[in-house]
């Protein structure tokens, strides 16, 4: 249920819940009797009588979304006290705890051509919901958001956001698709995922996006080939078929695979690896430097184990190794700042309070 909901959120349908669902088409499905009672209302909205408007655009207003689609028409054609009236109503919902009553608000704040002010801001209102509702699907589906560290950001500018897809990710290509109204997305990672080439062509209309992982994922080279034809030659590729995971930073600048840090809880850790090692051979294989030595790491499968030549400190020594998998809870993943998710309720500046007569 949380899942239809915050869907249907993003791509403007109408989101569902266990407490209420409202009608997409309000009208169709409210009893007779109310009907008629709403289309007088909006009628009185332009009595004579201060009273009786009064009355009327309070009852519509409490009538809630039963009432959208008369009200949005009278508020975009309707003379200018009933569409100040039907504005009002709709800048009162649109203050509403209730997520779906707020975007549906928005919605048809944003569609009226004779509020430039309110439509404008509105759409601006309504892209931070949908956004919002996106980052909780992900978050639903198993996914994780996440602020990007590896690249810079100020106040002046949409912060950098990465979003991982692990082996626990039930959303399919439907749930990727959320993917597309995150604002700012910069890096987006596949870890293991249970994912096929058809799944990853959403990858193209991420405009923002700067970097791409997939580390033991179905995705087959070929498809990888043709979406780096279509998307930005500063897209950067970070492709593994295996989801083996060590768990150790480095530098690739480096002229040796010196390892600057081991994640907590990882598999380079239980092996006894320390910051400042620095790997000279995988098994057999010697490395150059770190990109070398990830290389080697991405041969082998999670759970299998090698033996890793380094030197700390001058000493020559052997540790051996068996690999984590990449995934969702990745600790890597673990020591990055969440993303807030969750957009506090905004309502429109004083500026746009008209008189609510």
């Amino acid at each position: 249920m949380v899942l239809a909901c915050v869907t249907a959120a993003v791509h403007g349908d109408e989101p569902r819940n266990e407490q209420a669902a409202t009608p997409r088409s309000p009208t169709d499905a409210v009893d007779p009797v109310l009907a008629a009672k709403i289309r007088q209302w909006i009628v009185q909205l332009d009595d004579d009588q201060y009273t009786v408007r009064k009355r009327a655009q309070s009852e519509l207003e409490s009538t809630g979304l039963a009432a959208l689609d008369q009200v949005a028409e009278v508020a975009r054609f309707g003379p200018l006290e009933s569409s100040t009236r039907g504005l009002n109503i709709l800048l009162s919902w649109s203050e509403s705890a209730d997520t779906n009553r707020r975007i549906r608000a928005l919605e048809r704040i944003a569609l009226l051509e004779n509020r430039k002010t309110e439509s404008e801001l509105a759409a601006k209102l309504l892209a931070r919901l949908r956004e919002q509702a996106a980052q909780r699907a992900i978050v639903a589906y198993g996914g994780r958001v996440a602020r990007d560290e590896q690249l810079p950001w100020g106040p002046r500018v949409v912060a950098p956001v990465r979003v991982t897809i692990g082996e626990q990710w039930k959303g399919g290509v439907i749930g990727l698709r959320q993917l597309t109204v995150i604002q700012g997305l910069t890096t987006v990672s596949f870890y293991s995922a249970p994912l096929d080439d058809t799944a990853v062509a959403v990858l193209p209309q991420l405009s923002s996006v700067k970097r791409v992982q997939i580390y033991g994922s179905g995705v087959s080279s070929q498809a990888i080939e043709r979406l780096a034809e279509k998307m930005s030659k500063e897209v950067v590729w970070d492709i593994r078929r295996s989801g083996a995971q060590l768990g150790v930073k480095g530098n690739v600048n480096a002229r040796q695979a010196s390892i600057e840090a081991v994640v907590s809880g990882s598999a380079a850790e239980t092996a006894g690896l320390q910051a400042g090692d620095i790997v000279l051979k995988v098994e057999d294989t010697e490395v150059a430097d770190f990109t070398e030595l990830t290389q080697q790491i991405s041969k082998h499968q999670p759970g299998s184990t090698v033996v890793l030549k380094l030197s700390r400190k001058g000493e020559t020594l052997e540790k051996e190794v068996t690999f984590d998998r990449w995934g969702i809870d990745s600790l890597e993943q673990a020591h990055q700042a969440k993303v807030k998710i969750s957009i506090p309720i905004v309502p429109p500046p004083n500026n746009l309070q008209l008189d609510r007569r």
